[in-house]
């Protein structure tokens, strides 16, 4: 049994239009929710030792605003295919990672995000948490599941309020 975090990068900036999609920084409204949710993860006591962060400068700010004391050492990569991928891209990397990870972080974007949520949420029972997520993953939205290989259980979900 593992934790599996699937994190949906906090809220982008769209002022400079001619910036890449790839380049494009978090917003203040991004740049607040960050440490919000690194205060949930402290409070939650969730220690990811691997992280899989797409390369996105959105992505690498979310990161680091929400983790600046994760557990030193944690395993951290930037995947290339986690920006812009599918749900079953998204799956695959996850599959490959070691199952000697307790907790493994995964921070990406819509909708590759949403869809896998939604499709391991589905393993689990029916509850409030199944029915948001299925509404909506929010910018900083952190699905959380304990997962036996290849199934999610107990799928909680913690969403950022609006």
């Amino acid at each position: 049994m593992r934790t599996l975090l699937l994190y949906r990068h906090a809220k982008s900036s769209w002022d400079d239009w001619s910036l890449d999609d790839f380049d494009r920084p978090l917003s203040q409204r991004g740049q607040e929710a960050a440490p919000f949710m690194g205060d949930y993860f402290r409070q939650q006591q969730l220690r990811p030792d691997r992280v899989l962060c797409s390369p996105s400068l959105r992505t690498r700010q979310t990161l680091d605003l929400t983790a600046p004391d994760f557990t030193p050492g944690f395993g951290l990569d930037f995947p290339r295919p986690l920006y812009l991928s599918s749900d079953l891209t998204l799956l695959h990397l996850v599959q490959q990672v070691s199952d000697r990870r307790n907790c493994l972080l995964v921070v990406a974007h819509n909708p590759a995000i949403h869809s896998l949520a939604v499709d391991l949420a589905s393993k689990s029972e029916q509850n409030e948490h199944r029915r948001r997520l299925e509404r909506k993953f929010p910018t900083a939205g952190l699905a959380i599941f304990e997962v036996t290989p290849p199934l999610a259980r107990n799928c909680t979900v913690q969403l950022l309020a609006q």
